[in-house]
C-alpha cells in the first residue's frame, strides 16, 4: 500500500484515504500567443524550428524565459486543504486603509 503525506503539516494518508485531497498548480505565461490557432496548424513547423534553434544559439539558460508550464502537485489532508482554499499563497492579509471624509 502507497503512503502519502500532507505536503503542509505532514500528516500520514494512505493511498485509499477518502480524506486526502491533491492541489495541483499549473504556472504558464498568460498571454495568448501560446493558444494552438489555425495559423498555427498551417504554419511550416520545420522551418519555425530552425529558426527558433538559430535564436537560442548563444542564450543562456534562464529558467524565468523558459514559457513551458510549470506543473505542481501536492497532497494535502481536509485541514490543509481548508486552509490552502482560504488562503492559497499562504500571506499575513493586507491592513485596509480607511480615509476620513472630508
Amino acid at each position: 500500500m502507497i503512503h502519502y503525506t500532507c505536503d503542509l503539516c505532514g500528516k500520514q494518508m494512505a493511498s485509499n484515504d477518502k480524506d486526502r485531497h491533491v492541489i495541483h498548480i499549473e504556472i504558464r505565461p498568460a498571454d495568448s500567443k501560446w493558444e494552438l490557432t489555425e495559423e498555427d496548424i498551417d504554419e511550416d513547423n520545420l522551418a519555425k524550428v530552425s529558426q527558433l534553434i538559430k535564436q537560442a544559439e548563444g542564450k543562456g539558460t534562464d529558467p524565468y524565459d523558459d514559457p513551458t508550464p510549470i506543473r505542481i502537485r501536492y497532497d494535502s489532508c481536509p485541514t490543509c486543504k481548508e486552509k490552502f482554499l482560504k488562503n492559497p499563497f499562504n500571506c499575513k492579509p493586507v491592513a485596509k486603509v480607511t480615509f476620513s471624509e472630508n
